[in-house]
């Protein structure tokens, strides 16, 4: 099979087996090298890089980087090459590589960058890359779609989910609104919008199936689970992760693995299994994140595991003290350390507000004052981050405001 073959099987296996993606786009660029292809050498490493990237673990996005590194090295010694013949002909010559098609990788490989920093949080970064060269897809409406889908992507991870919807809105405008439902789903879903949330998450489902899509289902499951667990539906959540994690392997789904198992803790804690919600957080999600090096999943364990703890308090399976207090919210605080790089500002105002939660359990007259005002200074910590945010997050602010009310009453400053 010729290199160019591959690369479109390759392509064609994106949503349906990521491990033999990646064997068709390993040896279509063995295939490139042996034929000396340096266009498609550089196109294989692109795809690759792409492919890889999607796994989201450490090694993976290492290697991605590496290799489009290579491809940069390549387009920008064909581009030397072109320069060089052009200076040494008084009448250049059409080259064998035309520069368009050089220009073209070109901005294909920053796209594949922006992906890149999409995964490793770098949202500012992302968006930078992304508009770059948006400029050079005016005549493709798909691939600037894609674009579109990409930038509201890196806004959901800053929390800006109005500008989020508006670039979503600017694609769905050129293309099929699909490909963008699983996406508003997620934003809906942050904006406590559950009702819109579950019907674009189901339209997504809809089309994984017709399309034969296993990453599109799986997030689309992904996202139906959490809308029940937003909505108390314990058993629905429950029900639909185990479901998910059966059409999951490792190592290539590990991370998603990971961030289910958390899901499943949040939803056992839910019908009051905190034991088996303490054993899902420590045993099968922290120490996947450990093994990735994800510290946005580190903080949400950290998170996880602190509202286990506290649920133990409030049911009296452990005793409140001043050092069951403290050691929870040392783990809350560590969860903030992780989010300040890696978090949105909604994640940070959440864990807050948990930590307020874990202030206000204590009723020991020693110590009640002390936690009393770390409790409302956390709170006001939390709306003080959701300012600039108060439209995206309103539900949230109001959850807020009302304990913050109710603990100043507690102590007669309403």
């Amino acid at each position: 099979m010729q290199p160019s073959e591959l690369l479109k099987q390759g392509q064609l296996l994106r949503r349906q087996d990521r491990a033999e993606s990646i064997a068709c786009f390993e040896e279509s660029i063995q295939r490139a090298e042996s034929l000396n292809d340096e266009v498609l050498i550089s196109k294989a490493l692109t795809e690759l890089a792409i492919e890889l990237i999607e796994i989201g673990q450490i090694p993976a996005l290492g290697r991605a980087k590496s290799l489009l590194d290579r491809s940069i090295y390549i387009l920008k010694k064909l581009d030397r090459e072109k320069l060089d013949s052009s200076h040494s002909q008084s009448v250049p010559s059409l080259s064998a590589h035309p520069r368009q098609a050089t220009d073209q990788q070109r901005s294909y490989v920053i796209y594949a960058q922006g992906l890149l920093s999409l995964q490793e949080g770098n949202f500012h970064e992302a968006i930078a890359q992304f508009d770059q060269i948006c400029s050079s897809y005016t005549n493709e409406p798909e691939m600037l779609s894609t674009l579109e889908r990409n930038l509201a992507e890196s806004y959901i991870g800053l929390g800006d989910f109005k500008t989020a919807l508006s670039y979503l809105q600017k694609s769905t405008s050129r293309t099929s609104r699909a490909n963008n439902c699983e996406l508003l789903g997620r934003i809906y879903l942050q904006l406590d919008q559950y009702q819109r949330a579950q019907e674009y998450f189901e339209q997504s489902l809809d089309i994984a199936v017709e399309l034969d899509d296993k990453y599109l289902r799986v997030q689309a499951f992904i996202g139906l689970s959490q809308v029940a667990i937003a909505q108390a539906q314990w058993e629905t959540a429950i029900t639909v992760i185990k479901d998910v994690l059966s059409q999951l392997e490792e190592p290539l789904d590990l991370q998603q693995i990971a961030y289910l198992y958390l899901n499943l803790a949040e939803a056992k804690i839910g019908i009051d299994n905190i034991p088996q919600a303490q054993e899902y957080v420590k045993q099968f999600a922290i120490p996947r994140f450990e093994k990735l090096q994800n510290q946005h999943g580190l903080g949400l364990g950290k998170r996880t595991l602190a509202r286990v703890l506290t649920a133990r308090l409030a049911k009296g399976m452990d005793e409140v003290t001043e050092e069951s207090i403290e050691a929870i919210a040392d783990e809350l605080l560590e969860a903030l350390m992780m989010f300040d790089n890696y978090g949105t500002p909604q994640e940070k105002a959440r864990t807050l507000y948990d930590l307020a939660v874990i202030y206000s359990l204590c009723c020991e007259s020693r110590y009640r004052y002390q936690f009393h005002g770390k409790a409302v200074r956390s709170l006001e910590q939390a709306l003080a981050i959701l300012n600039p945010f108060r439209d995206d997050s309103s539900v949230l602010v109001a959850k807020i405001e009302l304990f913050l009310n109710e603990l100043m009453g507690d102590f007669g400053f309403v």
